[in-house]
């Protein structure tokens, strides 16, 4: 643990003290959200445009049946309007893809196929995930939640995520295992305590899916390690917070950059993919040095094909992209 450059000019620890928004890093538990409602990774997701308008109790979404620019024009009145308060979310860099899989919107951090995602299984059921795997922090009822608009520690997010390396295991963190005095007595020792959260196998299909993180997406900084690595980015609103979360079978880890007084970077110089993972990355190949490069563990009930990762559906023999792709025995694709 690090937490801060130096202890004598600082003692405010940032790995268990600071609260801040961990922008897309918060995005696996509405992926798991997705998983336990019959979700697979290669499931086609919405990344389109949607405007969000507050009425007094709850967000609701304008009519996403129209056209893009029907939707614009009809919110345009309500967007100008100081009575009500409109969210109109982009992706970063501001282009939508229509239509992806679960898989590559979680690779490629797609903000819109997010929102999309968590207003289709629920707010509630995403809240409800992220309290399973570990997040103690207050959460929004809004769709903004998927995002990471809340705050939380780097330790309570490192925590919270390494539950799904740990094959859907909820466990606490915790630095002593045991006191003793000077005869060798043991006057305190800490019980490990752990509940299972999550199925192993809706556990694996999301740690297999951020694995891609690192191979095709935001993540490739990792790809340094030499070794199997599920990781996620993040980045808040103006660059304030960047984050890179990464997990191999021996370790979860989480870093974060920012300053203490919440200085925006309008600039967009940083994000947790760019500035954070490439740092991050030389960190753990230095712990990981002396450590076997092993996989995560396949559990049963798991079973493997080829698909396309842009439809989603099983690769022809001509497919040239297609990818392994792991699902719950009896969800794979049956067309091409």
């Amino acid at each position: 643990m690090v937490g801060g450059r130096n202890y004598e000019e600082s003692r405010f620890n940032r790995a268990t003290q600071a609260k801040r928004q961990p922008g897309s890093s918060f995005k696996p538990f509405v992926w798991m959200a997705a998983l336990e409602k019959g979700y697979t990774p290669s499931s086609l997701i919405k990344d389109l445009e949607m405007v969000f308008y507050y009425d007094g109790r709850n967000w609701r979404v304008f009519d996403e049946a129209k056209d893009q620019y029907s939707l614009q024009l009809a919110a345009q009145p309500f967007m100008l309007s100081k009575d009500f308060d409109v969210w109109a979310p982009k992706n970063f860099g501001g282009k939508s893809s229509g239509f992806i899989t679960l898989r590559r919107a979680l690779e490629l951090s797609k903000n819109l196929a997010a929102i999309n995602l968590i207003d289709a299984v629920g707010i509630d059921k995403t809240i409800n995930v992220a309290r399973r795997a570990g997040i103690v922090s207050a959460l929004p009822k809004a769709p903004a939640l998927a995002l990471g608009v809340s705050v939380v520690t780097l330790e309570e997010l490192t925590n919270a995520m390494s539950t799904f390396a740990n094959g859907g295991l909820q466990t606490q963190s915790y630095a002593i295992d045991r006191v003793e005095d000077q005869y060798g007595r043991v006057l305190e020792e800490h019980i490990p305590y752990e509940k299972e959260a999550f199925s192993p196998q809706n556990a694996f299909l999301l740690i297999n899916m951020m694995k891609g993180v690192v191979q095709r997406g935001t993540g490739g900084a990792a790809r340094i390690l030499n070794r199997p690595v599920a990781a996620k980015t993040g980045t808040s609103q103006s660059h304030r917070d960047t984050w890179f979360i990464a997990m191999t079978p021996q370790l979860a880890s989480g870093a974060w950059m920012g300053y203490d007084d919440d200085t925006a970077q309008e600039t967009g110089r940083w994000t947790g993919g760019g500035a954070v993972a490439p740092w991050a990355s030389a960190i753990l190949a230095e712990i990981l040095k002396d450590e076997p490069v092993t996989d995560f563990a396949v559990p049963e009930d798991i079973s493997f094909s080829y698909v396309n990762p842009e439809t989603g559906k099983l690769a022809s023999a001509t497919d040239r992209n297609k990818i392994l792709e792991a699902f719950k025995k009896g969800t794979e694709p049956s067309s091409f």
